[in-house]
């Protein structure tokens, strides 16, 4: 029974489908326009009685009921709406579209064309490539028009005719009563005589020879060819050899720098060089800015590494001697308390009383010195420079008494020492017989240093008594000294002969000097 349904079934979808075929091929274009409301009914007949054939045989399956056939037919009808939709409106689409691009042409041109093609035309289609043409030609016009109201605005200023070149004669058809109004309104360049070829032709002055080269050489700057990477990288390097030769130059001394900005720069490269700061500070000076050589040493004294004393002593060596001359005894005096806190309190007095001798304040400095003496009572260094300071500077009796005191401070080994200083600081400054006394009671004390002898010599000589050092020489020759001592006497002797004496005097030396060596039993070239 199934079976005989299924069959019933297929034939009639069959004859439904022959039956469309047959309408389809009859029926005509104007068919295409009516409504598609009975066809839709139609589809949903065949949906109806295909759902019934599936509730009557539900055990069959779906796709048993779809042939090739079928399908075909339901393409073939898909691709035949399509085409009646596109048939029905494709007509009215082209008729909006022409409507609408007519009227926008009209509010653009406002005025009528000539065009027979157009005129005659009765759909009023136009095509795109004259809607180009015509818009060029107005634009045209247009400009054209510009060009006329700048001309006569400029000749009217100026009082000259107006030349206006003339129209294109290769213009569109669709402009031309418009173009031909516009050229009977023209003005012309009017010219008295023609040109003539008789007429002897000049050539162009040097002067604006010149002029058309000065401006062709200014063109040729601004139309320069960039450069390369590589010139470019030439370039930075030939720069950097110039600042490095500039540099070292600088370092070694050879280029004095000129500017604070130099200045700057050799305290970078050598921070911890006293000489570089000193230098930087007399460049203030010479430019009468104490200020700022001010702050330069403090600059310095922050920057030098405290393992660098000396440097550091200085820097507050070079402050001082600022102060000394531009600033007041008051800032002096805290900056001078300030460096002891500082330095070595021995080192820097001793720098600050060379300060005040310079600066020919001895009052100061012999105050200084009595601090120093008293602070540091057992340097021997410290008394002697006090005494050659008193007598260098007339204060004979202070320096006369320092002896005694220097006694009780000093050992008795340290007493030699000063009893000479003190002596030779008479001979020089002083009463040279009384030195020549004190070096007398000297040598008889201590007959074997030989240190005595040759100042005591040296002292005489100074005193320009000669015969008084050669008596000298006789009495250190007759002492008993060993070989290394005596040879250094015998030349001593010599020398003063060959500069003082005469050469028989030379040879009675070096006769004197050949017994002593054959005495000794030993042989020494003098």
């Amino acid at each position: 029974m199934t079976k005989n349904k299924t069959n019933n079934l297929k034939q009639k979808v069959k004859v439904k489908e022959n039956n469309l075929k047959s309408k389809q091929k009859e029926s005509k274009p104007e068919s295409l326009g009516k409504p598609l409301k009975a066809k839709k009914k139609k589809n949903k007949k065949l949906k109806k009685e295909m759902v019934e054939s599936k509730s009557s045989s539900p055990h069959l399956p779906l796709t048993k009921l779809k042939d090739k056939d079928t399908l075909m037919t339901e393409t073939k009808t898909k691709k035949l709406k399509k085409q009646k939709n596109k048939s029905d409106l494709t007509p009215m689409r082209d008729e909006k579209q022409t409507l609408s691009d007519k009227s926008a042409f009209k509010k653009k041109t406002k005025h009528k064309l000539s065009d027979p093609e157009v005129s005659d035309n009765s759909e009023g289609v136009i095509l795109p490539k004259k809607f180009k043409l015509e818009k060029k030609i107005l634009k045209k016009e247009k400009n054209r028009k510009k060009f006329k109201r700048k001309g006569q605005d400029s000749a009217n200023d100026q009082g000259r005719p107006i030349y206006r070149p003339s129209t294109s004669s290769h213009t569109s058809p669709f402009a031309s009563h418009q173009t031909s109004s516009v050229k009977q309104d023209v003005a012309r360049l009017k010219i008295s005589t023609g040109f003539s070829w008789d007429n002897q032709f000049t050539l162009p002055t040097s002067k604006t020879i010149e002029d058309s080269s000065s401006d062709e050489s200014e063109e040729e700057q601004e139309t320069k060819v960039e450069k390369t990477r590589a010139e470019i990288r030439l370039e930075k390097i030939a720069e950097e050899k110039k600042i490095y030769e500039v540099e070292k130059r600088r370092l070694e001394g050879d280029d004095e720098p000129q500017t604070a900005d130099d200045f700057d720069r050799l305290v970078l490269q050598s921070p911890d060089s006293s000489l570089v700061w000193t230098r930087y500070m007399a460049y203030h000076l010479e430019c009468t800015e104490i200020d700022k050589a001010r702050a330069v040493a403090e600059r310095a004294l922050k920057t030098i590494s405290f393992r660098d004393e000396q440097e550091k002593l200085n820097i507050w060596v070079a402050y001082l001697n600022l102060e000394n001359m531009y600033g007041t005894s008051d800032q002096l005096e805290e900056l001078f308390e300030r460096a002891k806190t500082n330095c070595d309190s021995k080192k820097i007095h001793q720098r600050m009383i060379s300060v005040y001798v310079r600066s020919e304040k001895y009052e100061e400095a012999e105050q200084l010195y009595n601090v120093m003496v008293k602070r540091f009572h057992t340097d021997k260094q410290i008394w002697m420079n006090f005494v050659q300071f008193c007598f260098r500077n007339n204060r004979l009796d202070t320096g006369r008494k320092l002896l005694q005191r220097s006694f009780k401070c000093l050992e008795k080994k340290e007493h030699v020492e000063m009893i000479s200083k003190v002596a030779q600081m008479e001979v020089k400054f002083g009463d040279g017989e009384r030195g020549r006394t004190m070096y007398e009671n000297l040598v008889a004390n201590y007959p074997k240093r030989l240190d005595l002898w040759s100042v005591y010599i040296d002292m005489v000589r100074i005193l320009g008594d000669f015969d008084g050092v050669r008596k000298l020489f006789e009495r250190a020759l007759s002492l008993k000294m060993n070989a290394k001592r005596m040879k250094f006497i015998f030349k001593k002797y010599l020398d003063f002969e060959n500069q003082y004496g005469s050469p028989d005097k030379v040879e009675e030396i070096k006769e004197k000097a050949l017994k002593y060596v054959e005495s000794k039993g030993f042989y020494d070239e003098l």
